[in-house]
């Protein structure tokens, strides 16, 4: 039964996701409380990207009922849509920044479809670059950044619209170390700063530094964490 005297999130109630005659997710329940931070977790082919997929609607279930933040994600149309993901950030890992557009730009693109004024757009993306620490790159392409510089301005764009949630998808994978270390500094930061963060990882550094709560699938379905040593958890 749920507890409602948390503040609740994300939902999730008996999720199934098939694409053809292959099933992605199967039988996914859980609850995310406001200002938690969750770690899906489990191999590849196990159903993580699919499970953030369905939380900001790039995908729909098959089966099953999804509410985030109050939203019932079967029942909102495209009306609705754009409210849905101005209270979420998406975070990918290959970047997805647009080569073409500055990294002011690419940052600025959130406010800009969500109708905030020029000057109050200035003020924010510059505010995010510096807590990113890449203010000085903002009138850069983002082909001439590494890796780390390009994994931080798609942080920055997640973040810029204060969205409740914040989805990543392997946000270190590509990364080396030292950029994944400051990819988890970033996150750690604005998890302080309010939002709720759900991260798809293997990082097992970044499990046991953020010290989030954690959510395995094993072939779609939710399995037994695994403890740090790699063996898994005893069930309580």
């Amino acid at each position: 039964m749920a507890d409602f005297s948390k503040n609740l999130i994300v939902r999730m109630f008996d999720v199934y996701k098939a694409y053809g005659k292959t099933s992605a997710l199967k039988g996914v329940s859980l609850e995310i409380a406001a200002g938690d931070i969750v770690f899906i977790t489990g191999p590849s082919g196990a159903g993580k990207s699919t499970l953030l997929k369905l939380l900001y609607k790039a995908e729909l279930a098959s089966q099953g009922q999804i509410l985030v933040d109050g939203l019932n994600l079967s029942r909102i149309g495209a009306r609705q849509l754009p409210e849905l993901r101005r209270r979420i950030g998406v975070i990918f890992q290959d970047f997805k920044l647009i080569a073409g557009r500055s990294v002011f730009d690419n940052v600025a693109l959130v406010l800009e479809a969500a109708g905030e004024k020029p000057k109050m757009i200035e003020k924010k993306v510059m505010s995010v670059l510096r807590t990113a620490g890449i203010e000085e790159k903002a009138r850069v392409f983002p082909p001439s950044l590494s890796g780390g510089e390009q994994q931080r301005v798609a942080v920055s764009r997640a973040v810029v619209g204060s969205p409740r949630l914040i989805l990543a998808d392997e946000p270190t994978a590509s990364l080396d170390p030292q950029s994944a270390e400051q990819v988890m500094q970033l996150l750690e930061t604005f998890h302080g700063k309010g939002a709720t963060l759900v991260i798809a990882t293997h990082n097992r550094r970044m499990i046991s530094r953020l010290k989030g709560r954690e959510i395995r699938l094993e072939g779609g379905a939710v399995g037994v964490p695994e403890d740090f040593s790699g063996e898994k958890a005893e069930e309580c």
